[in-house]
């Protein structure tokens, strides 16, 4: 048994236990690395609820499209946890300067994932607002991408 094996079978049984949003979370992350399978959950024996919550979770990952932060909405469970974290992202950045000037325009995009959670999406978006969100979501995902390479630089640079 790999460590990797060792590490999947903890997860499940964390979940089987005691379904904690963290484990949730973390088998989602599994789930969405292909290192744990649907049949597996299943199998495992866990509940159709917690099942669900780590699928969607797992589809929706990192991503704020508004078509997938609204397929959540369909899972009580998976709507809580996304609402934590995001909430904790946002309480987070608020606290940060160190990327002031990128922080607007990742906040709106936070907002907007937690309105439509809370919300649900508005049919009645005209599609120019749509389009706008559309190039606040690809350029959180551009800054986003540049932060986390520089802080893969940072941190390369530390340890040499």
């Amino acid at each position: 048994m790999t460590t990797q094996d060792i590490g999947v079978c903890s997860v499940m049984e964390r979940l089987r236990l005691n379904g904690a949003d963290a484990d949730i979370v973390e088998a989602a992350h599994s789930l969405h690395r292909n290192e744990i399978t649907l049949l597996m959950l299943k199998r495992a024996g866990l509940s159709g609820d917690i099942i669900d919550a780590c699928f969607l979770l797992s589809q929706c990952a990192d991503s704020l499209i508004p078509e997938r932060i609204e397929e959540l909405r369909r899972s009580p469970l998976a709507r809580s946890i996304k609402i934590e974290e995001l909430r904790a992202l946002l309480q987070e950045g608020d606290s940060c300067t160190a990327f002031r000037e990128r922080w607007g325009v990742c906040r709106k995009s936070l907002i907007h994932a937690l309105d439509i959670l809370e919300n649900g999406a508005r049919a009645e978006e005209s599609p120019k607002k749509k389009s706008k969100m559309t190039e606040l979501l690809e350029r959180f995902t551009e800054l986003y991408e540049e932060t986390e390479e520089m802080h893969h630089v940072a941190l390369s640079g530390r340890s040499s």
